[in-house]
């Protein structure tokens, strides 16, 4: 069986660069997510997770800390525009040929032109395509999609990067025949174009395909459907561990072929197990050369002659007793004189046997014939019989040995089991048993083609029928491993070998094998699965120690501490390891008190935590760190309760409030609003700059927003509330500092510190010209209207000085009245008055 590998296989430029971005970013933040999967293979999804980079399939999943990578396939306009206002670190890893189509799109839908997009209507590099689209579009993925769209004067069209060319060019074709004009955008990445034609090459080829990568990836998906046209057995994996004995059986060529988005380390692993279990298997039987390969590999090696071989030749000298004769060969042969008779000369033809080679270089010959007609016919009855072969010399193709007389020829790969590991010289000398293949030549000239390697295998079924017949799930085995690789071990049991899975070595996380054991070494297993079809053994290590996790909830309670290792994250936590076979989990919200804070753990950290529930499913003891330490709030509301004050320094200005450091492990916010009892202020870089040093009453601890809220005016007694005490009640009269001249009146501050406003009209009549006041001047006013509310006061000057004219009538006529010659008079003008 021959495995071939796809020419242009595996990663493409675009996500190569995707997986290289992430790379960078995982080295400088600990918080990067990606938007939707980087790519579509699971292993590489998987493979990054463990590292803490978390899929985000969701926009409201995103926080500002977080560094978010666009994905491969891209985001739509409305998604880009909106994960900007999520966080200010993006940083896009959309492929440069996708981001070519949405350029593209962009410039056709220009003018109103309908756009046609070649793709699947589902797949999210075709979601955020049709949203660089100024109008209509159409979405459709084949000819009979494009045989149902309405005409148009024009159209504008384009694919998704990963179509089919020839599928693209026939729905241009049918396009065509829609419109009068067609603005064709040519958008196949010549990655797809390149593995497509590679896969389909060899699926023409092959008896079987394997295609690898993730069935959610549009390309992967592509190549399987393209070699399915060509190829009756084909079949879409992930991973090697889906491969079975029954997909390749009776193959001689497999093809491999794989999608842009799968790492050519799952290529590799796929071709070495297929050949693996194919040396394991009955299906290797007989050699992957027909039988007439075997007959033109015999007489290819047949054409220079050997020892018993007849030549046909011509005396070309003759020197002594010894003729030279040209056999046609690349070297003269030699017989002795009196075997030809003294009538013999130059240029006689003559039919000689090889007798053999002498160290001159020249052939021996004779006439007189080797009596091997008992052996020969021997070996006429002995097809698919064992036969002893020395193995004399290599020659092309194989190796030339003796069955006694009778010339043997071994091919290559019939050698031995595992030919390709050894030197060829290795061979040379020795003898082995072989089953003969074939025979032929007559009894001057014997030959026949013999097999070392299915001599070997038959021993071998032999043997693993007779072993698996004597043993049963759940017998104790002794082995010794055979072969390491990095998803088992083969365990040998002389003439037969067990797969151990490194999921069974150890109740622990599975790990290289390479941990565990070691090529060589012996050990027992347990027999978990026997397969009588295939002769396939699954065995484990780990079966025969108790489970740890029976006795977990014994060896760990409720409300104990645990120590654990470190080895991944997950969406909703952070996974740790106790001890093999027991595993941790630390939800998010259990990691820190503070859900806001950046802390995280990364793999081989230490952690310690407190033991709260288990997860039999799973198998892991769900722990908090945070109980590890004290409630900080706790803390915070004994040393700074509500209502008491502090001492702090300006951490931060901005336009909403002030940030102030007092010591705790948050800090606090004076609002705008919690500044003064008066008017807010404009810009409270006028007041306050960084590391000046306050005093604030706490107002409110906010566990559940992480906020601790602040206030300065609660410092002092608040003036509205104490209004008609200072006599600034509605009404009353005070005394006001100018504090600006403006076009419409003067501000004013009151003693207590209120601001108000003296709109130009309630000036003193007699010096209405507000070019007659200066800031810092004394006026007496009177309130006309406080709105604690909305915190405004409004004050007069010139009702003020009417109220004042009317009390000293009133007082006046008071007196009047009390005068007796002013009775009248005071009378009739209060009347006047009234």
């Amino acid at each position: 069986m021959r495995v071939t590998i796809a020419d242009y296989a595996g990663f493409c430029f675009g996500v190569e660069r995707a997986i290289q971005i992430v790379n960078d970013a995982v080295q400088k933040d600990q918080n990067v997510v990606t938007f939707g999967p980087i790519i579509h293979n699971p292993q590489v999804v998987k493979e990054l997770a463990s590292r803490g980079v978390v899929v985000k399939n969701h926009l409201d999943e995103i926080a500002p800390e977080m560094t978010a990578i666009v994905r491969t396939h891209g985001a739509t306009v409305g998604e880009m525009r909106e994960l900007a206002t999520k966080t200010q670190s993006i940083i896009d890893a959309t492929c440069p040929f996708v981001k070519k189509v949405q350029e593209a799109v962009s410039k056709l839908s220009e003018n109103d032109v309908p756009v046609v997009v070649v793709g699947e209507i589902d797949h999210p590099e075709v979601q955020g395509i049709v949203s660089y689209i100024k109008g209509k579009y159409f979405v459709i993925s084949s000819v009979e999609d494009a045989q149902k769209l309405p005409y148009s004067s024009t159209y504008g069209i384009a694919a998704q990067t990963t179509q089919n060319e020839d599928t693209y060019k026939n729905i241009i074709d049918v396009l065509k025949g829609k419109c009068d004009n067609l603005n064709i955008s040519r958008t196949i990445c010549n990655a797809t174009q390149s593995r497509q034609s590679a896969a389909l090459k060899l699926a023409k080829e092959a008896d079987v395909m394997i295609i690898v990568g993730g069935r959610n990836s549009a390309n992967t998906t592509r190549l399987y459907q393209i070699c399915k046209d060509v190829c009756k057995r084909v079949y879409h994996i992930e991973t090697e561990e889906e491969l079975t004995d029954s997909m390749t059986a009776g193959a001689k060529l497999v093809g491999v072929s794989a999608g842009a988005s799968t790492p050519m380390n799952l290529v590799y692993k796929v071709k070495e197990y297929i050949l693996e279990r194919a040396l394991m298997s009955n299906e290797n039987k007989r050699s992957e050369e027909s039988m007439e390969d075997f007959e033109s590999m015999l007489e290819e090696s047949l054409k220079q002659p050997t020892r018993g071989s007849t030549v046909k030749g011509v005396i070309a000298q003759i020197q002594g007793n010894e003729v030279i004769v040209n056999v046609g060969s690349k070297t003269e042969g030699v017989v002795d004189k009196s075997e030809l008779g003294a009538d013999v000369k130059v240029g006689d033809s003559v039919e000689l046997v090889v007798a053999g080679f002498n160290t001159g270089g020249y052939m021996q010959l004779t006439r007189r014939m080797a009596d091997g007609a008992s052996e020969w016919n021997s070996l006429r009855d002995s097809v698919d019989k064992v036969v002893k072969v020395k193995i004399e010399s290599k020659v092309d193709k194989g190796y030339r040995g003796k069955i006694g007389d009778i010339d043997a020829f071994i091919p290559d790969n019939h050698i031995d089991l595992k030919s390709r590991m050894k030197d060829p010289s290795e061979y040379i000398g020795k003898t082995v048993q072989a089953k003969v293949l074939k025979f032929g030549g007559n009894g001057r000239h014997k030959s026949a083609l013999v097999s070392p390697k299915d001599f070997i295998l038959e021993q071998e079924n032999k043997s693993r029928g007779e072993f698996i017949g004597n043993i049963k799930v759940g017998d104790v085995m002794n082995g010794t491993i055979k072969t390491l690789k990095e998803y088992g071990a083969f365990v040998s049991f002389g003439a037969v070998d067990g797969f151990l899975h490194k999921s069974n070595i150890s109740w622990g996380r599975p790990r290289n094998p390479a941990k565990f054991v070691e090529e060589g070494q012996s050990l027992d297993v347990i027999i978990l699965e026997i397969n009588n079809e295939t002769g396939k053994i699954e065995v484990g290590l780990k079966q025969l120690s108790e489970d740890p996790w029976a006795t977990v909830q014994a060896k760990y309670p409720i409300d104990s501490t645990v120590n654990a290792v470190m080895v991944g994250r997950r969406r909703n936590g952070f996974i740790g390891e106790a001890e093999p076979g027991v595993d941790v989990f630390v939800p998010l919200e259990e990691l820190t008190w503070l859900r806001n804070s950046r802390i995280s753990v990364n793999p081989k950290d230490k952690v310690e935590g407190r033991v709260l529930d288990y997860d039999n499913e799973h198998k892991r003891i769900i722990i908090s760190v945070k109980m590890m330490t004290e409630n900080p709030w706790q803390t915070l509301r004994t040393e700074c309760a509500e209502g008491s004050t502090i001492t702090g320094t300006v951490k931060n200005v901005t336009d909403f409030g002030v940030f102030v450091d007092f010591g705790q492990f948050v800090d606090g916010l004076i609002r705008k609003s919690d500044v003064t009892w008066g008017a807010e202020p404009t810009d409270l870089n006028t007041l306050f700059k960084a590391g000046d040093e306050v005093q604030a009453k706490v107002l409110k601890i906010d566990e559940e927003r992480e906020r601790v809220s602040l206030g300065l005016k609660q410092l002092a007694a608040n003036p509205w509330r104490d209004m008609p005490k200072s006599g600034t009640k509605g009404g009353n009269t005070t005394e006001v500092t100018i504090a600006a001249v403006t076009k419409n009146g003067l501000d004013v501050t009151l003693p207590n510190g209120l601001v108000g406003q003296i709109p130009s009209n309630e000036l003193d009549p007699a010096n209405a010209s507000l070019d007659s006041y200066n800031v810092g001047d004394k006026l007496t006013a009177i309130i006309i209207k406080a709105d604690q509310k909305d915190r405004t006061l409004l004050l007069s000057v010139r009702k003020m000085i009417v109220d004042s004219e009317r009390k000293e009538t009133k007082e006046y006529m008071k007196k009047l009245e009390k005068s007796d010659e002013g009775q009248g008079f005071g009378a009739i003008f209060k009347d006047i008055l009234k």
